[in-house]
């Protein structure tokens, strides 16, 4: 769990950084452009490039994945705390479904 959550943390700042932000943005207009210009009869690297586009959003969305599996475990840390703290305050309510 503690993998997950270093992950999640390092996507996230990764994820806030300006200069990778930039680079996203940059690479994604410069397919774009890429994709608008291509002659019509084109339609190989128009093709190409839109692969291109939807590897660029792939691999935003492993961080952005990254970011809700660590939310997720954070969650459940908290619920099983919750629970333990219940258990610790009722000890006649551990049974109980």
């Amino acid at each position: 769990m503690t993998d997950v959550l270093e992950r999640a943390a390092h996507a996230e700042q990764l994820l806030k950084d300006p200069l990778l932000q930039e680079a996203f943005a940059s690479v994604r207009n410069a397919i774009l452009e890429r994709i608008e210009s291509a002659p019509m009869a084109d339609t190989e690297g128009a093709e190409k490039m839109r692969v291109m586009l939807k590897l660029l959003r792939d691999l935003k969305s492993n961080f952005e994945q990254a970011v809700r599996d660590g939310q997720l475990v954070k969650f459940n840390l908290e619920e099983e705390r919750k629970k333990r703290d219940l258990e610790f305050k009722f000890p006649w309510r551990r049974n109980r479904a």
